[in-house]
């Protein structure tokens, strides 16, 4: 039997027996990437100058539009104000961040207080929050989704 031949065959156990790569953590596809709000929803609606409003997104103004959002290990969130920087806003803040432990919900603690969300999606491309913004007598439930950059 030629070499080759019996080199292929021999082998052949060893490409058949490789398994796919384990699915990544939660922990893994949040983290080392650059995070970017693309979308945000309210329920029940936004007052708005007497109208309500839904895509709490489109209410942002543009210098929030592009702020960068980075979960790191060991636990640490950095806020960046992109190039649009806000008024009276430092361009970076730094906090942390943790999951609970089932790894349903997100809290992100910063120098403004902490704030915890659920996770409604987390993938390698995409993470979908959905937190609350008390309002009076009123909760607003927000639905954020984001864009890894």
């Amino acid at each position: 039997m030629n070499r080759a031949l019996l080199f292929s065959l021999a082998a052949l156990p060893l490409f058949v027996a490789c398994k796919k790569d384990d699915p990544k953590t939660k922990t893994e596809l949040l983290t080392d990437k650059n995070w970017q709000l693309k979308a945000a929803t309210s329920d029940p609606g936004l007052p708005v100058n007497g109208t309500t409003v839904t895509d709490y997104y489109g209410q942002l103004p543009a210098c929030a539009k592009d702020d960068i959002e980075r979960f790191e290990k060991p636990n640490v969130y950095k806020f960046d104000e992109g190039s649009n920087r806000c008024a009276n806003s430092p361009q970076t803040t730094v906090g942390s961040w943790v999951f609970s432990s089932d790894e349903s919900k997100i809290t992100i603690t910063d120098a403004s207080g902490s704030q915890t969300a659920d996770i409604l999606e987390l993938s390698e491309n995409t993470m979908k929050l959905k937190f609350q913004i008390p309002g009076g007598n009123v909760t607003y439930n927000i639905t954020a989704t984001y864009s890894k950059l």
